[in-house]
């Protein structure tokens, strides 16, 4: 496994705008209390809360891509926009369990900078990052 190098600047992405992110309990790295961030487009796609249930999120051969399992998911969770704050990334480390585009804290971090998100999915697309939709299912009703 390669040796990921966190950037000079990481984001939070949230439905609310803070002064300071505290750590959490995250579950997903068995109950350490940390404050996540991302690459930028990662934390745009983390401005409105969501679950590996409705979007997938990855990279492929390094470019982003971010997927809906079911559809209107997108339409459901981004009909708001959110708030990314930027941080230092000096205050972040990895962890083997996260992707090679998260990153965490274990101390409350001050951003340096907050942006609104009007439209996450626009600027996503406008960042290049790949939207995926799910397919509608079409029901067939037999007339016969």
């Amino acid at each position: 496994m390669n040796k990921i190098i966190v950037p000079k600047l990481v984001y939070h992405g949230s439905p609310k705008r803070y002064l300071k992110l505290l750590p959490y309990t995250s579950s997903l790295l068995a109950g350490k209390e940390v404050v996540f961030a991302g690459d930028l487009w990662f934390a745009i796609a983390c401005v409105q809360r969501w679950d590996d249930t409705e979007i997938i999120t990855g990279t492929s051969d390094g470019k982003p891509f971010i997927r809906e399992k079911h559809a209107g998911i997108f339409d459901h969770i981004y009909s708001i926009g959110g708030y990314v704050h930027t941080c230092k990334g000096t205050n972040f480390h990895t962890d083997d369990r996260l992707t090679d585009y998260e990153y965490i804290s274990t101390k409350p971090v001050i951003p340096i900078k907050t942006e609104y998100i009007k439209d996450p999915l626009l600027k996503l697309d406008k960042l290049g990052v790949k939207i995926i939709y799910a397919k509608k299912k079409v029901s067939v009703i037999n007339l016969l």
